[in-house]
């Protein structure tokens, strides 16, 4: 097999890695997000009612879920859903590109293998899976095919996962990071 590729893009995010971009990575990461959830809120309810968790993050859901979800947000709040997965497929490539670029500072500091900083790049492949299929499940409502649902509900489990690897890379890095920083504090007022 062929791992070419793999270190070709290793190489990029490393080259994409100055604290400068990891800024912009982060800021792309917050507008995105915060688009997302203003988005979200705007979705009508009626007094008392909270919105129900969105099939995002909903690993292994039925069409049955699906179909509960998507009565709930009524033709307003479908359309509304319609443009937060608009905003989400640009979502993963700020996130990843901020985690990767984490991870590979951390790993050029404290000599980790830097190929590693591929791996939340899993989470734009399955969410843009799952972001298409949703598209698919809009434009074909109230039409929902249970084996197809089932299958999105897999793929969405399988981003999640994703996430959770990458969130806890860069949760490793800060970490590492501030460790870092904290002995070389203490060894400098040690002298």
């Amino acid at each position: 097999m062929n791992f070419q590729f793999l270190f070709s893009f290793s190489e990029l995010i490393k080259k994409h890695s100055s604290g400068k971009k990891i800024f912009i990575y982060t800021l792309a990461s917050i507008l995105i997000s915060g688009s997302m959830q203003f988005l979200e809120q705007m979705i009508p309810t009626s007094p008392g009612q909270k919105l129900p968790l969105k099939m995002d993050f909903r690993p292994f859901f039925t069409s049955k879920e699906l179909i509960e979800v998507f009565e709930f947000y009524g033709d307003v709040g479908r359309t509304l859903y319609f443009w937060q997965n608009v905003l989400d497929m640009f979502l993963p490539i700020a996130v990843c590109m901020m985690i990767g670029a984490f991870y590979t500072r951390s790993a050029i500091r404290f000599k980790l293998p830097i190929v590693l900083n591929v791996m939340p790049f899993g989470f734009i492949v399955f969410d843009w899976i799952e972001n298409s299929l949703m598209f698919y499940f809009l434009s074909a409502w109230p039409v929902v095919s249970d084996s197809l649902a089932t299958f999105t509900g897999r793929i969405t489990a399988i981003k999640l996962s994703f996430v959770f690897i990458g969130y806890g890379m860069l949760i490793g890095s800060l970490a590492a990071f501030l460790l870092g920083f904290l002995f070389r504090k203490k060894l400098a007022s040690d002298r």
